[in-house]
């Protein structure tokens, strides 16, 4: 599929052994208007070009282009430019958020180092929490955060209910594949390859129902 001219930011933050991420989105053109954002669990593997990895490890934070060559990106890139079809050239910006920060690639290992690190006051949620005036920017939100649970994860429920809280309050639609009798939304970009163009369709089809103009 030949996507339009689109580039990957994001801030990364080394602390102690850890990488965190923050202030990540996508760039069509020049734009800096809002074309929605999504919430998502944690940054999984996102990697840096060689040369902001080397700024990274050398003063511990770098601000720039990151790879959008993997499966999230790839499928986040493909529902904004479907949802947003009739622009063309698109510009402007899609943002990511996360429930928290920290980079690792496999979901529950990273929720339990997630889990650890705030049970000993370690790391502190409030920094990847949006502001209500920042969500009101947004014409919509994806919420995509997966639906692994278990009872033992009250930092991460604490999270959410957090996020919730302040995406209510900012009046943002948002949307999502949620999972039956809970209040958890599927991941937009199955592990399974043959599962992405079915939620990838599923997911169009929500937003269009969302903003169908009766």
């Amino acid at each position: 599929m030949n996507h339009q001219n689109v580039q990957a930011f994001g801030t990364f933050m080394k602390i102690g052994d850890r990488i965190h991420r923050h202030e990540t989105y996508l760039q069509w053109g020049e734009g800096t208007n809002s074309l929605g954002a999504c919430l998502l669990l944690n940054p999984g593997s996102a990697k840096l070009t060689k040369q902001l990895d080397k700024v990274l490890h050398t003063t511990g934070q770098a601000t720039g282009p990151i790879h959008a060559n993997d499966p999230t990106m790839k499928q986040l890139i493909r529902i904004v430019e479907r949802i947003h079809t009739d622009q063309k050239p698109l510009s402007g910006r899609f943002h990511l958020y996360n429930l928290f920060q920290l980079r690792h690639g496999n979901n529950v290992e990273s929720i339990r180092h997630f889990e650890e690190l705030s049970r000993l006051g370690i790391y502190d949620s409030s920094e990847s929490f949006a502001s209500v005036e920042e969500l009101k920017m947004h014409p919509w939100l994806l919420l995509g955060w997966g639906v692994e649970n278990r009872r033992s994860w009250l930092y991460l429920e604490q999270a959410k209910q957090e996020w919730m809280k302040r995406v209510q309050e900012s009046g943002v639609p948002f949307f999502g594949k949620e999972k039956q009798g809970t209040t958890d939304y599927y991941h937009p970009s199955p592990q399974k390859v043959t599962d992405r163009n079915v939620r990838f369709e599923e997911l169009v089809e929500l937003h269009q129902t969302k903003f169908r103009k009766d």
